[in-house]
């Protein structure tokens, strides 16, 4: 007897501790189910971070029933904007995670594999990194439960919004399983007192303080505040929609088709929807131009899958001609051979001002709309730089012209002009010069170069730079290429439609997939204002405008292009991104969110490199 009661006091000491433990847990958890995610939607502040985080906060609650395989997703972060980025996750078998790659990309992946938040319980997590003692700390309930060492200690400068609940690649595959009740960011390494109290005390704002969220009764919140009261109130955003009023205030548009190699190569049926818009909407939008940015197809060299990607394209291409004036641009996956000789330079002759060497590879239009004159200029993918020269002669030889220069690969899905340490160079991947390459030989050097349109970098977002050239003028660079939405998420046809005030300055962007008949991503849908030059030309006596090409003889070439030979090897240390990027595959692309909140255009400074595959 006396033992049983020794051991019935013992189960009631323990049971008393856990308990309370328990009771702990619950009381110093706020009340709420918190905020549920799916990859629909996006929750992102209009702005990035000033400072560089170095604690991570946040409570989270997951089912019981959640399986230990699944990952939980992804608290706050940026993965898949390019270099730096940051995650803030659950993992598999409920290990907290935080995976960090600075701007040269060296990465730190640390699972914190000790720790399991796959309990049922609203649970109150953070991670530390203290960089005095090269080690990284795990607290649960304000308890340090793992540390890790951890080596790379440089601040992370987070040029991309956090994402919360997910992260920015394409889909968004990895959004938070989970509830998340609280998030919040500090700049200090906060030490265990300080963790401590924010679990038992709720948060405490202090100087270190980044952004706090509370998200306990926000299951349907299309704004969350930032409670630090720094201005990083997170927007939802919707990924695909059809309730926008639509674009009226506009005098023209211009349409601009992005890579459709994933469609011509997986969904051939749906090809055709791309020009059905574009051919249907002509008069009713005014479509003066369209722009194609390359990569037209996807299976590259001379082979019977290659001819019939080709025949499709050209069989849709061609049925734009005498309807509204087009321009054509290579990519890298579009053989040099069969794009000349499925794009020969006698169907555009009469119709192009000039050509680098008589095909269709370097070529420039002219067009009048109202009183605006423009030049048209497509340029080769990784053009060289003789045909760099040539460009600067036209250019030269137009001044009063705003020019619109194509080309397949010249900005990043950062911001920044593509370099050699971003994924797939033209450099080293079939081309000669890359973008930053292109913007100091080319771009920045003319005042009259207004807009610059690339592709060959998968981004769900249209990504937006605005930057000074050498004269003061504001040249600004768009990247718009879908083939990571349709290796993701199948055939979108989307469609950038360009929409200009009278006076050519105003513009307004709308991206829409002409195969779901629906708007793709709120942030895609915004305005900006262009920097034009030249002085406005005189309207014909009768008010008309004339709208078509004006056919001029073609510029004598002193110098003869070379004609690229296709490299489709990789160097080793891009081949596991490339896997994800496109240059030798499309699938499982990344994606960027550069245009940030509503209408609001974030211009990186900093040029980061690649991103690791994660």
């Amino acid at each position: 007897m006396k033992i049983f009661k020794k051991l019935f006091s013992a189960t009631l000491v323990i049971l008393t501790v856990v308990l309370n433990s328990f009771a702990i847990v619950q009381a110093a958890a706020p009340e709420g189910s918190g905020l549920t995610f799916s990859a629909d939607a996006l929750h992102m502040p209009q702005k990035a971070y000033e400072q560089s985080p170095n604690t991570f906060e946040a409570i989270v609650n997951f089912p019981t029933n959640m399986n230990s395989s699944t990952r939980g997703g992804v608290i706050l972060g940026n993965y898949g904007a390019g270099n730096p980025n940051v995650s803030f996750e659950v993992y598999s078998n409920g290990n907290p995670r935080l995976y960090i790659t600075d701007a040269s990309g060296n990465v730190t992946n640390l699972i914190f594999n000790q720790i399991n938040l796959y309990n049922g319980r609203n649970t109150h997590v953070s991670i530390v990194r203290d960089a005095s003692a090269q080690k990284a700390h795990c607290y649960i309930n304000g308890e340090l439960a793992q540390s890790l060492n951890c080596a790379y200690t440089q601040n992370i400068s987070v040029s991309h919004p956090l994402v919360l609940g997910g992260d920015v690649r394409s889909g968004n595959e990895q959004y938070f399983k989970g509830s998340i009740l609280s998030a919040a960011l500090y700049s200090n390494a906060l030490s265990q007192a300080e963790i401590k109290a924010s679990y038992e005390n709720g948060f405490n704002s202090n100087s270190s303080t980044i952004a706090y969220y509370d998200t306990t009764d926000c299951a349907t919140a299309n704004s969350i505040p930032d409670l630090s009261g720094n201005g990083y109130d997170m927007l939802a955003q919707k990924t695909w929609f059809k309730d926008k009023e639509p674009v009226t205030d506009y005098a023209y548009s211009f349409a601009v088709i992005g890579d459709t190699q994933v469609v011509a190569n997986k969904h051939p049926e749906e090809f055709h929807k791309i020009y059905d818009y574009i051919l249907d909407n002509i008069e009713s939008k005014n479509i003066k131009f369209v722009f194609g940015l390359g990569d037209i197809t996807e299976t590259f060299g001379v082979n019977d899958q290659s001819a019939s990607e080709w025949e499709l394209a050209v069989e849709n291409i061609f049925r734009l001609d005498g309807k509204v004036p087009y321009s054509v641009v290579r990519g890298n996956h579009d053989d040099t051979a069969e794009y000349i000789q499925y794009l020969p330079y006698s169907h555009y002759e009469s119709v192009i001002a000039g050509s680098y060497d008589k095909t269709m590879l370097n070529t420039y239009q002219l067009l009048t709309v109202g009183d605006i004159k423009y030049l048209m200029l497509t340029l080769d993918y990784g053009a060289s730089s003789p045909v760099l020269s040539w460009a600067e002669k036209i250019i030269e030889e137009h001044p009063d012209h705003n020019v619109i220069i194509t080309t397949h690969a010249y900005l990043y899905r950062d911001g920044t002009t593509l370099d050699q340490g971003d994924v797939c160079p033209p450099a080293t991947s079939g081309g000669y010069n890359n973008g930053d390459h292109m913007w100091e030989i080319l771009m920045k050097r003319h005042e009259n170069i207004v807009l610059v349109m690339s592709g060959h970098d998968p981004c769900d977002r249209v990504v937006m730079a605005q930057d000074k050239g050498k004269h003061g003028n504001t040249v600004t660079q768009l990247l718009i290429d879908p083939q990571g939405v349709d290796a993701a998420q199948g055939a979108t046809g989307l469609v950038a439609m360009l929409y200009f005030s009278e006076d050519g300055k105003n513009v307004t962007l709308e991206y829409y997939s002409t195969v779901k008949e629906e708007y793709f991503m709120t942030a895609n849908q915004f305005s900006f204002t262009l920097d034009l030059a030249g002085d406005p030309v005189s309207n014909d006596d009768d008010g008309d405008d004339t709208s078509a090409p004006v056919k001029k003889p073609s510029e004598k070439v002193t110098e003869t292009a070379k004609v690229e030979t296709e490299v489709t090897e990789v160097e080793p240390e891009l081949q596991e991104e490339t896997e994800k990027s496109g240059c030798g595959s499309t699938l499982g692309a990344g994606t960027v969110i550069l245009v940030t909140g509503i209408g609001a255009s974030l211009i990186a400074v900093k040029k980061p490199k690649r991103t690791h595959k994660k």
